[in-house]
């Protein structure tokens, strides 16, 4: 099945809109994988069929090595597999029972969920639930912790993963345009909107503050290495190249240790989303138009409301209320490298 592997992660990456390829890693990672546990289990891939696919869930939720993957990592490994093999039938590269099973079952809206690979009308795949891992936020002492450790412009990084809830990728991906830009824009409020490129490849709208705004500025230019100043992205090395994700998840991990906290770069999303969401809530309590988990959405650049698990219409992000909860978590981000 090597052929057909083969061919089937060159015709994601045409169809690709991951900017730093991403997308063609893990659907590789996922092909391999699978191909190693048919290896290693005898199973013929002309003749896969649906409690394969099953058993090869429940072998990637049994614990590994000391290590469990997450839901989502689960659950998208075993949808790469399932597309694998409707294309392998859909282009007659190898046919298999689960092949012919998806191709004559109907195709409108048809997804891979937690419970399986359904269409709008009918169950296709039903596949075991695995429990979903909880977001892990960082408390504010362990901020405190791990700030102290991330020299400059790992600090400056760290407040902007606090306080606009950008993933890595993202916040690496900053240029110097996207900053001045922003700098440009007359904001109404304590917030500015500013267009980055994000997950994806899609061009979506960021909600930062304008204290945050301005300190990237003086970082520009006044801390950031003089003989860059073409280079258009905005955290640099000390010798003056890109800094990378892999670079700052491994600043992060070393801070993390040296403060004894078990935790990870992503953590700091969680404890923007969590913070923000918490503020919200406490906020439309009170009676305040807004409504918290769509704005959540939009602040965290999700393309979808499922990912936010529920689907509202309201939309209200430039709200006073989003600037007190943004306001909040820079502040707190600040006091974390004063103390």
């Amino acid at each position: 099945m090597c052929g057909p592997a083969t061919a089937y992660i060159a015709a994601c990456s045409q169809r690709s809109r991951s900017v730093e390829l991403d997308t063609q890693r893990t659907y590789a990672e996922a092909i391999v994988d699978w191909l190693n546990y048919a290896s290693d289990r005898g199973v013929v891939h002309q003749l896969v069929g649906e409690r394969d696919v099953q058993e090869y869930r429940n072998f990637l939720s049994s614990s590994r090595e000391g290590k469990k993957l997450a839901a989502a990592t689960i659950g998208l490994r075993v949808g790469v597999v399932v597309r694998f093999f409707e294309w392998c039938q859909t282009y007659s590269w190898a046919t298999s029972p689960l092949g012919k099973q998806l191709l004559q079952s109907p195709r409108t809206s048809a997804r891979l969920g937690r419970s399986g690979w359904r269409s709008r009308t009918s169950p296709l795949i039903v596949l075991p639930r695995v429990r979903s891992r909880s977001p892990k936020p960082i408390d504010s002492l362990s901020l405190q912790l791990i700030a102290r450790q991330l020299p400059q412009p790992y600090q400056l990084i760290f407040v902007w993963a606090l306080t606009t809830g950008l993933r890595r990728a993202e916040i690496c991906r900053l240029t110097v345009s996207d900053i001045f830009r922003a700098t440009d824009i007359p904001a109404t409020s304590g917030i500015v909107e500013m267009p980055i490129l994000r997950k994806g490849g899609r061009e979506k709208s960021v909600f930062v503050l304008q204290g945050l705004i301005d300190e990237t500025r003086w970082y520009i230019d006044t801390v950031r290495p003089g003989y860059a100043t073409d280079s258009e992205c905005v955290f640099l090395t000390r010798r003056g190249t890109k800094i990378s994700k892999q670079a700052v998840s491994r600043r992060f991990k070393v801070a993390c240790e040296h403060a004894g906290i078990d935790s990870t770069f992503h953590g700091l999303r969680h404890t923007f989303a969590l913070n923000v969401l918490d503020i919200l809530e406490r906020q439309a309590a009170k009676g305040v138009a807004i409504n918290p988990l769509k704005t959540l959405q939009v602040l965290l650049g999700h393309a979808s409301l499922e990912t936010t698990d529920i689907y509202l219409q309201s939309l209200q992000v430039m709200s006073p209320v989003v600037e007190h909860a943004l306001d909040f978590l820079y502040g707190k981000a600040k006091a974390s490298f004063d103390a």
